[in-house]
């Protein structure tokens, strides 16, 4: 599955009715509750849930969180450096980054369901006011096509992208030079923006 279409799935999911209940993968409801637990949110849209789908399909195996982060690659601690798409675990636990500082999780905690939370460490700054989570470890599952995303063309000029940086929306130092330059923007024509409305 491309990123691209990973994320958009697990946004429109977070936006209806859901609980959370161990050992499903959107295969069931309870009313209007579509159910799921964390790994069951992952395996569940692999195998073409809540829609049209079959168990095991896709080649994707049956597996728990902590066994899911085993088999990704790229694992790392480092928060500053994740990437739309990547699963994050804590022992037991896991959800999906979908960029800007979210995860999107099944939890029986706080909203008891399939909710957004803030990614503790990921270097930008929590502007809904989500409930955090501080993971240990994110990586790129084998069963995502993280190449798919295309660099769009910058949207905004370099006087709202500075002001974005000076907002914390792009974190700090080697972090903040990274996504802008991912984002299409040059970096060093968008500190000297920085440093000029700092002085205003």
């Amino acid at each position: 599955m491309k990123v691209s279409e990973l994320i958009n799935k697990l946004v429109e999911l977070e936006k209806r009715p859901t609980l959370y209940k161990l050992g499903t993968f959107m295969n069931k409801y309870k009313g209007k509750y579509l159910l799921s637990d964390c790994s069951g949110l992952y395996k569940g849209l692999l195998w073409g849930y809540p829609g049209n789908g079959k168990y095991g399909s896709n080649g994707v195996a049956d597996q728990n969180a902590n066994t899911i982060i085993s088999n990704c690659y790229d694992v790392s601690t480092n928060f500053a450096t994740i990437k739309d798409g990547e699963i994050v675990w804590m022992p037991g636990h896991m959800g999906i980054y979908i960029g800007n500082g979210v995860v999107i999780e099944s939890s029986p905690k706080w909203e008891n369901g399939i909710q957004r939370t803030y990614c503790n460490g990921c270097g930008i700054a929590n502007k809904e006011g989500l409930h955090s989570r501080t993971w240990k470890k994110h990586g790129k599952s084998k069963y995502i096509d993280y190449t798919t995303t295309v660099q769009q063309a910058p949207q905004k000029t370099i006087t709202q992208i500075a002001q974005d940086v000076i907002n914390g929306k792009y974190g700090n130092g080697e972090t903040r030079k990274k996504r802008l330059s991912e984002a299409g923007y040059n970096y060093s024509e968008v500190q000297k923006e920085v440093n000029r409305l700092l002085k205003r």
